[in-house]
């Protein structure tokens, strides 16, 4: 490694790191803010930031730490009265390649004028960045941004001058600076491997990566996650219980509850040993759920702790919801998230028996742990219910200022913790909705980590049995999702055995049944399961894919489980080979191309993929 030279450039108050020939430079500091009490030599640079953000000045240093790596602090006392923007990014060639971990991770040209990401990524909350950084490679050399102070962060995503460039803007917390923020900037060659095993060892030293080996050893039910397909089986009137404003509130009858069981029999009988049987609320019944755990299959049940119906709006929601959300409805309103400015956060909005849809409430992860702890240990005790999967809970904290329980993102994220907790502490399977690596020590696996938002089906998380057909795929799922040029495991790459990850219920391995061998090679290619979310009605029709699905990739992700993801790779110039290993010497390689790969070492047919063990 070249030793890392620091220069100050005095006419736009910007930053410039040599590392041998490579040579970085930021963009100019932002209009109103300066700087003074310049101090510079070529391995540490000190000076104080001023901006009208605070009525003090940040005091900034940066410093070469390793002989890779160059550490920037910020450090400053008092009120916050806005966003601090700074410090500027990289400035970026058009030919680098940029690398974001949106969900799983997305990969593009600077100057791709195609690319579609929403307009700002907070640094924290799987919804937008799972991991707290963003790194470009190009011309052999890389550069890896890593916001180590996570929490109150974010990206502004901009590609108005024809190169996407991502601003950093540090947000108050609690309206005040509050602590010392750091970024740290590692150089070297290689590309998206050595990138993410630069950034695993920075998770390694925040505490984030626990195994899944070794959290099997206080929950053994992971071993029967392993590789499990994750199975959403609904009855035919689910939907419209859950989103129809006009359908009365009815319990599952004996038929429904003896359907799904067919269906789950039927499944074994066809081969599908591994499968998480997942259950929504209103589908409990201890005699089925014996029925299904007889056949092997590991039980869960969906689980929410964040939203509440406001009591004004109460009467106004169909039956059935009211009673789902009956046991979080006394938290409401001590036990809600108030804004700064006293206002209420919306929760996901419900449907009412007008038509019109009304936003429920957040509630405070501080307030519900006591609920999740009674009701998930009764549940557990009642039904013998093996799994817990919290909705929504692995996404983007928020800071409180109700006096009965202020906190601020980082207690947010201590609090999600402590509620997933719960479940494992009972030995149970512990699910979140797309995770990310705030919450990675507390969970076992995710449901969306494989479906970056902005790209799935519209309307995916009320659609969750939808079936789409030619002209009704959404435009985004061949461009984006499943874009083998736009699609990267970066999270894999760092995580792998440490979660279980998977594809949306909205957006499952079915959903678009013309792609569901396209999915399956995603999920060979990172070495993970599948998901499937149906009505009972369709399961004769879909029987057929779904087992040929099953069959190419749980048992690879069964025996991947427990193993890291040591390299990615593209083989071919246009980026439509692909290959992963594994720690355990196990080679993935998929061909997304037209064409048939052979190298004389591997051949791959068109679409499919080859595994090599060792």
């Amino acid at each position: 490694m070249s030793k890392i030279i620091l220069s100050f450039n005095s006419e736009d108050s910007s930053v410039t790191v040599n590392v041998g020939s490579a040579v970085y430079r930021q963009y100019p500091i932002k209009e109103g803010y300066t700087v003074s009490n310049l101090s510079v030599t070529d391995q540490k640079i000190e000076f104080d930031l001023n901006c009208k953000a605070l009525a003090e000045p940040i005091h900034c240093i940066y410093k070469v730490v390793e002989e890779d790596t160059v550490k920037l602090t910020l450090d400053a006392e008092g009120a916050m009265g806005d966003e601090v923007k700074y410090p500027q990014p990289f400035i970026n060639k058009p030919t680098d390649i940029l690398l974001y971990p949106y969900t799983n991770g997305v990969s593009f040209r600077a100057d791709d004028p195609d690319i579609f990401l929403p307009s700002r990524f907070f640094l924290s909350g799987g919804a937008f960045l799972s991991m707290g950084f963003n790194a470009f490679y190009g011309d052999g050399n890389w550069v890896l941004t890593a916001y180590i102070t996570n929490a109150d962060a974010a990206l502004v995503n901009d590609k108005s001058s024809g190169i996407f460039r991502s601003d950093l803007s540090w947000l108050p917390e609690k309206g005040q600076w509050g602590y010392t923020r750091e970024i740290r900037y590692v150089f070297g060659k290689g590309s998206v491997t050595e990138i993410c095993r630069a950034y695993r060892k920075i998770a390694e030293e925040k505490g984030l990566r626990v195994t899944l080996k070794e959290k099997s050893k206080t929950v053994p039910a992971l071993n029967r996650l392993a590789g499990a397909a994750d199975v959403w089986v609904w009855n035919d009137d689910a939907m419209d219980l859950l989103y129809s404003e006009g359908t009365p509130y009815s319990v599952p009858s004996r038929e429904q509850y003896r359907r799904r069981v067919e269906v789950a029999k039927d499944m074994k009988e066809s081969g599908m040993d591994r499968v998480l049987w997942s259950i929504f609320n209103e589908n409990f019944d201890r005699e089925t759920i014996d029925e299904v755990k007889a056949l092997g299959y590991l039980t869960t049940v969906y689980d929410i702790y964040t939203d509440v119906i406001p009591k004004p709006i109460f009467h106004l929601i169909p039956e059935a919801r009211q009673r789902r959300c009956e046991a979080r409805v006394g938290f409401w309103p001590d036990g809600i998230i108030l804004g700064r400015d006293g206002r209420h956060f919306k929760g996901w909005a419900l449907k009412c028996t007008d038509g019109e849809f009304r936003d429920q409430d957040r509630l405070c992860e501080a307030t519900v742990h006591k609920l999740a702890n009674n009701i998930i240990s009764k549940r557990h005790a009642e039904y013998g219910i093996e799994g817990t999967f919290f909705d929504v809970t692995g996404v983007s904290p928020i800071e409180c200022y109700n006096t009965l329980h202020p906190m601020t993102r980082r207690q947010s994220w201590e609090c999600k913790r402590r509620l997933l907790s719960v479940a494992s502490k009972l030995g149970e399977v512990c699910g979140t909705e797309i995770g990310c690596e705030d919450v990675v020590p507390a969970l076992h696996y995710n449901e969306g980590m494989m479906s970056p938002t902005i790209y799935r089906p519209d309307d995916s998380g009320r659609r969750m049995t939808h079936l789409y057909y030619g002209d009704d795929v959404k435009e985004t799922i061949p461009k984006y999702m499943l874009n083998y040029r736009v699609r990267v495991p970066l999270f894999e790459l760092v995580y792998h055995d440490c979660v279980q990850s998977h594809w949306y219920w909205g957006d499952n391995q079915n959903c678009c049944p013309e792609y569901i061998k396209v999915r399956d090679n995603y999920c060979m290619l990172y070495g993970v399961p599948p998901i499937y979310s149906f009505a009972v009605k369709d399961w004769d029709a879909l029987k057929e894919d779904i087992l040929a699905s099953y069959n190419r990739t749980v048992p690879l992700a069964t025996e991947l489980f427990y193993e890291s993801m040591v390299s990615f790779n593209y083989l071919t110039e246009d980026m439509s080979v692909q290959q992963t290993v594994f720690s355990n010497g196990t080679i993935v390689t998929v061909n997304f191309g037209d064409k048939e790969y052979n190298d004389g070492k591997i051949k791959v047919a068109a679409g499919d993929a080859v595994v090599l063990r060792k």
